[in-house]
């Protein structure tokens, strides 16, 4: 395999060295040298000037170059970022060794020679510095051309007409993929901007690492420590006194207030990065939890007293299906006993009616919320050859209930989230021409969802052999719903998980990659592979 020889995680700086004449330089040591943590990482320039340094860690650098009779070139601050080929080319002056040239980092364009891939980088400036509601640096993508937002219940975004289920989620170079449901945002496991260093979005002419997917390929990096110790805890606090009223809950008048839903959202955590062995070893530890308490008005469709009674006028004719020998009762049946069960847990309207039989029903729906999330990661340079990373992540979730409600109390999911994602990565210089680069990771996520209302639905009919209760469909001969209930508007039951009781789901990735690189002159060879393991 040509090509460059970015990946994942880590980055590659290349590029040719010339001298006065244009000629290449050859035999001149190129050392990149991480501001943050210290690591050194170095190569030699081939007969035509050409080097390059693959498998670098995200962060920035200085790069400078030697030999011998030749003035210093020192490139000043250097950003390197996730899954880039940087370009830095030089010219060398002749002069003694100790005199240097300067070149700062800030001036050099950001643009990618060595490749064509066409992507678009989420630095963690913007990741800390733009404003994101809901603490998810995944909303970002839509900064990338061709991304826009999914109108769907997995609420994912679709990259240059791309299916949402197509994309291909990374972290730290593993698979973060929900194998069960593939498509939303994030993947299985989520992180938020104080855990995030940066990411990658990858939309067109995918490099052959690459593979999986056809959609758009995400590929995020965890923060690590470095030689400072870096702290900081926080809180974000959304209260009713700083929300608007939401259009379907008005302030009313002074005869029929109307209180505003409650809205309580809290988000809070830490942060803390630093060295153990200062150059050598180094964490970094982030938590986060959420407490939540939302109220939304929810409506739905319900029958009119009248209808509930059997005795109704539809279209303006006078229908009486209370009386079998009405001739309006076309088979002569009193009203059914469980039927009068169901309608019964119908309250009156109390908004606009929607024929002469229905109207809706405004009712407020609370959504408690809470969550936890950590991440762990230590980075260990064993010496300039060797460097390794450790990571893990745990979220958890607890939601009582969901707008699926189709009436108070019923109908609504409730459920009950773990994920966890872990990732281990050797990098080894073999050679200054020759580096491999070893990683392996495992997610996994246990999901339950349960229903409201069970036990009350379960009582509007005969209950059959194993103790649960009917589910009954509104849907009329023309196939339009008469009452909604359940994700699909035309039944009464638990819908939204296909009219069962209750679900789980259990899934993970095994992922295991390696990837070796190894320069000859002015060519790049790199050869890898990978296995899932679903």
């Amino acid at each position: 395999m040509f090509g460059a020889t970015a990946y994942a995680q880590t980055g590659a700086i290349t590029g040719t060295i010339l001298d006065a004449t244009n000629s290449g330089v050859p035999g001149a040591t190129v050392t990149a040298t991480n501001l943050e943590t210290g690591s050194i990482r170095k190569a030699i320039t081939d007969a035509t000037g050409t080097y390059l340094i693959p498998d670098l860690a995200v962060g920035a650098y200085d790069v400078s170059v030697e030999k011998e009779g030749f003035a210093a070139l020192r490139f000043r601050s250097v950003r390197l970022t996730v899954a880039q080929n940087l370009t830095l080319n030089g010219s060398l002056e002749i002069g003694p060794t100790a005199q240097s040239v300067e070149v700062s980092g800030a001036s050099l364009p950001p643009i990618t020679l060595e490749d064509a891939q066409i992507s678009n980088v989420v630095d963690s400036r913007r990741i800390q510095e733009l404003p994101l509601i809901t603490r998810d640096p995944y909303q970002l993508v839509l900064l990338s051309p061709g991304s826009q937002v999914v109108n769907s219940a997995l609420g994912g975004f679709s990259v240059n007409g791309q299916r949402e289920r197509d994309n291909n989620f990374l972290l730290d170079g593993t698979d973060n993929n929900d194998a069960a449901v593939p498509g939303i945002p994030g993947g299985v496991t989520a992180l938020n901007p104080d855990a995030t260093q940066e990411f990658r979005v990858i939309t067109n002419n995918f490099l052959p690492e690459f593979g999986r997917n056809n959609g758009a390929v995400i590929d995020v990096v965890t923060r690590s420590g470095t030689n400072q110790f870096h702290g900081d805890a926080y809180e974000f606090n959304r209260v009713n006194a700083m929300a608007a009223r939401d259009w379907f809950n008005p302030s009313g008048d002074a005869q029929n207030p109307d209180p505003q839903n409650p809205f309580v959202r809290n988000q809070f955590g830490f942060s803390f990065g630093g060295p153990i062995v200062k150059n050598k070893t180094f964490f970094f530890v982030n938590s986060e939890w959420d407490r939540f308490r939302t109220t939304l008005t929810n409506q739905t469709v319900v029958p009119t007293p009248a209808f509930k009674s059997g005795i109704f006028t539809y279209d303006g004719q006078q229908i009486n299906l209370a009386n079998p020998a009405s001739p309006n009762n076309a088979l002569g049946l009193p009203l059914s006993p469980s039927m009068q069960k169901v309608l019964a847990l119908y309250p009156n309207p109390n908004g606009p009616a929607v024929d002469s039989i229905r109207a809706l029903y405004f009712f407020p729906t609370s959504i408690p919320l809470n969550s936890a999330g950590v991440t762990y990661r230590v980075d260990h340079q064993f010496s300039e050859k060797y460097t390794a990373f450790a990571r893990y992540i745990y979220n958890g979730l607890t939601e009582g209930n969901s707008l699926d409600e189709f009436l108070p109390g019923l109908g609504g999911v409730a459920t009950g989230q773990q994920t966890q994602n872990g990732a281990i990565g050797l990098i080894a210089t073999l050679r200054p021409n020759l580096v491999n680069e070893l990683r392996a990771g495992l997610n996994r996520g246990d999901l339950t969802f349960t229903c409201h209302g069970v036990s009350i639905m379960d009582k509007t009919g005969t209950p059959d052999q194993f103790g649960f209760g009917t589910d009954y469909n509104f849907t009329t001969s023309t196939n339009v719903p008469l009452l909604p209930g359940g994700s699909d508007n035309s039944s009464f039951g638990c819908g939204p998980l296909g009219h069962s009781d209750g679900q789980s789901r259990l899934a993970g990735t095994w992922h295991v990659a390696d990837n070796l690189s190894w320069t000859v002159g002015r060519h790049n060879f790199k050869a890898g592979g990978e296995f899932r393991y679903v």
